[in-house]
């Protein structure tokens, strides 16, 4: 899920300047070994068509491909007919993207900076490389043709892959609106797949994985991808389309990659975090995640579960350390549900290392074995501020002669470490279709975690009826409808 910034696109679009233009590479193969290669994975075949559209705009108003980088994009969009009932559908206004003519499906670029005239403002100037196609982004075979296709063709010493669209933690990623069955998105182990394709067909892969989406920094898809890359970037909570404005952070690779300099991935990885230090309407979380570290983080979270389920802690007090860690899906208009259920995870293990419900000690260096895990896996992070607002309804002054709204403000700066986890306290979230899913990934298995949750819901219920039954005498039963 990404949300759309309207004044942040437009101000990068009034306020670019274009680079000067380096000299550019060949068109396909055979060049000479450059320092980077960019793969871009910007996936608009759904509602964020105009900002992917303009994406690529942004990229050539400031960069591409060079002397020192190479850069190469795969562009997927909506039809326009689709998009239009798409926004009418949500109740959002539709006018036509106006760039390059509107098509809609796949097209891959050689990416290169332009100095765009006046009657060049809608098009799409870099080279297309090959057909057009009707492939959907969502499906990781697209995927994983491109990462092939990129590693292959445009050799480097070190490659960064940026996958860009809606992002929903470990729900996955990259959706295509337009798709077959009217909306597919790509899971976090067909992600991991896709990689894994690239690797074995290519004998390479990435030093850095640029997640340019919501919710991305969770311990489930980093631990998936903790074989694909060496470095994962991506944010704790929900982003907006201003992050679709990314070509400064190329234009800052080939800058870094002149002459004799080169930039690592560790730097490049911290350099990209810190972009966001002064863009909090792009990312007000974003994180770099050292990804072979996460089967530390993976046991030790596996150890904290074993000594949960063998001890006597008490459910709520569990329930409180996973209520006191920051949650995610905070908009200025309200919080996400189930993005709410989604916490830090250094969070929730401070929480049960310092909790005064808890005097196992068992339990408690088993959390901060998780702590200190997460934080020699995050080798950078940035939290900035939020505020939201809570409309609680109306109410009418005592005297009857006034109403007013009822509208809290919560402001506070995010605590996030940089890596999350899915902890819902809903025993309708825990019984829904959705856990058979999160079930099935990697982290949730090996952990033991996805049972623990639902155990720790089903204690947490059958607590509070027994709390309810002593208070009242009523003995609280499941409701059980009437035969027909």
């Amino acid at each position: 899920m990404l949300i759309s910034n309207h004044t942040k696109t437009a101000q990068a679009q009034a306020n670019k300047k274009p680079a000067a233009k380096a000299k550019p590479a060949a068109e396909e193969g055979g060049q000479d070994i450059k320092d980077w290669t960019v793969l871009m994975y910007i996936a608009g075949d759904n509602d964020l068509e105009p900002y992917a559209a303009h994406m690529m705009q942004q990229i050539e108003d400031k960069c591409g491909t060079t002397e020192n980088i190479n850069v190469v994009a795969q562009l997927g969009r909506m039809e326009q007919g689709d998009l239009k009932k798409l926004y009418e559908g949500q109740g959002r206004k539709y006018e036509p993207t106006g760039i390059d003519g509107d098509w809609g499906g796949m097209r891959r670029y050689l990416v290169t900076q332009q100095d765009r005239t006046e009657d060049q403002s809608g098009k799409i100037l870099s080279k297309v490389i090959g057909k057009p196609t009707d492939k959907k982004m969502s499906d990781a075979t697209t995927l994983a043709d491109f990462l092939v296709y990129g590693m292959k063709n445009y050799p480097s010493k070190h490659t960064m892959v940026v996958l860009a669209d809606h992002g929903g933690g470990w729900l996955g990623a990259f959706t295509s609106d337009a798709s077959a069955s009217g909306h597919s998105i790509m899971t976090p182990d067909q992600i991991s797949s896709a990689f894994k394709i690239a690797e074995t067909a290519t004998g390479k892969k990435p030093e850095v994985v640029d997640m340019v989406a919501c919710l991305m920094a969770t311990s489930e898809v980093a631990y998936q991808m903790k074989d694909r890359a060496k470095y994962l970037l991506a944010s704790e909570e929900i982003g907006t389309t201003a992050s679709f404005d990314y070509g400064p952070i190329i234009a800052g690779i080939d800058a870094a990659s002149k002459g004799d300099k080169t930039v690592s991935p560790k730097t490049l990885a911290k350099t990209i975090v810190h972009h966001y230090d002064n863009d909090p309407d792009a990312f007000k979380t974003k994180s770099a995640v050292d990804l072979p570290k996460m089967v530390a983080v993976k046991e030790t979270f596996k150890a904290l579960v074993d000594q949960l389920k063998a001890s006597k802690v008490a459910p709520e007090a569990v329930a409180a350390a996973i209520e006191g860690a920051q949650n995610f899906g905070i908009t200025e208009q309200a919080i996400y549900p189930f993005y709410d259920q989604i916490r830090d995870l250094k969070g929730l293990a401070d929480n049960l290392t310092n909790s005064d419900l808890i005097d196992d000690k068992k339990v408690r260096l088993a959390a901060k074995a998780v702590s200190l895990a997460v934080e020699a896996t995050v080798v950078d992070n940035l939290a900035h501020d939020y505020k939201r607002y809570e409309d609680r309804g109306e109410g009418r002054t005592t005297d009857g002669k006034e109403t007013f709204k009822d509208v809290r403000v919560y402001e506070g700066t995010y605590d996030s470490h940089g890596l999350s986890v899915f902890a819902p306290l809903s025993e309708k979230l825990v019984k829904s279709a959705k856990m058979g899913e999160y079930a099935a990934l990697d982290f949730t298995k090996e952990t033991g975690w996805g049972d623990y949750i639902s155990g720790l819901n089903k204690a947490l219920v059958a607590n509070a009826a027994a709390r309810a039954e002593a208070e009242t005498g009523v003995v609280a039963r499941p409701h059980t409808p009437p035969e027909a």
